[in-house]
């Protein structure tokens, strides 16, 4: 999430983004496989998804696949997935210090 440097590039002073800014939200949408045909093992896939279980324990991740459904492309509606930030004590510190990346912080805005 780069709200806190967009809002510095755009010329807004660091007290200004430091003291008004009480949190922020960004949202992207994701295609969800199709629950009808998603499968683990699918197709061609079938030898890596046994191998996959068999060196880590875990079922392989589903993949589209296709059927009538879903009009043979594997996906069937969208999930949202949303980021929320909430400024603290030391975020406000960090806007209104001259460090504003992620190089100098060692934190994603």
């Amino acid at each position: 999430m780069g709200v806190v440097p967009r809002l510095l590039e755009l010329g807004i002073a660091r007290t200004l983004v430091a003291d008004g800014l009480t949190g922020a939200t960004a949202q992207r949408v994701v295609r969800r496989l199709c629950p009808h045909c998603a499968d683990a093992g699918a197709g061609a896939n079938a030898e890596a998804g046994h191998r996959y279980e068999a060196l880590t324990g875990q079922r392989p991740p589903k993949r589209s696949v296709g059927c009538v459904k879903c009009g043979y492309s594997g996906y069937s509606g969208r999930l949202p997935v949303a980021q929320v930030l909430i400024m603290s004590a030391e975020l406000r510190d960090l806007v209104l210090s001259s460090k504003t990346t992620t190089a100098e912080t060692g934190n994603a805005w």
